[in-house]
């Protein structure tokens, strides 16, 4: 076995004996091993994203930038993700990411990344022809960021209703 195998199953003997400093400290150590490991992963995922994109293989670039997301969900992660599915046709993979992107936004982003990702998140209801809901999801866009623009956004989402129903 190899030397951090070995202090690792001796720590886990010291644990076992009642020595739960020296188990903490290993653990420890290993979670920081890991959690590097998850960090440069998600890097090198969103670097073939990167290539994929300039490459215009659409498909290709959501795939990895999907995968920078999961394993490391930030904000311009999540939103490269959502664009690049959309743009390669995939508008119910574009549809679960901008929720994400939603949720991330509105977690721990600022108004203007609240704005962007309902903004885009309306394009994909569009694109999945899901008309009401993405109006109403501008309504809430308009509203975030533009409180002056209310009685526009109401006077606009009022036209698309009607609009629809006499289709």
């Amino acid at each position: 076995t190899d030397p951090e195998t070995r202090k690792l199953l001796g720590d886990l003997a010291a644990a076992e004996a009642g020595d739960y400093a020296a188990a903490d400290e290993i653990f420890a150590e290993v979670e920081e091993i890991e959690a590097t490991a998850v960090r440069r992963a998600a890097d090198a995922a969103y670097g073939r994203g990167l290539i994929a994109e300039e490459q215009v293989r659409w498909a290709d670039a959501a795939r990895h930038y999907t995968t920078a997301a999961r394993l490391n969900p930030g904000f311009d992660t999540i939103y490269k993700a959502r664009l690049y599915a959309w743009r390669a046709g995939d508008y119910i993979g574009a549809s679960r990411l901008g929720d994400d992107l939603v949720r991330n936004a509105r977690a721990s982003g600022s108004r203007e990344q609240i704005s962007l990702s309902l903004n885009v998140h309306v394009l994909t209801l569009n694109s999945l022809g899901r008309y009401a809901e993405a109006g109403v999801t501008l309504v809430v866009v308009q509203v975030t960021l533009l409180p002056q623009a209310i009685p526009d956004a109401l006077e606009w989402f009022a036209a698309e209703v009607m609009a629809r129903l006499g289709e």
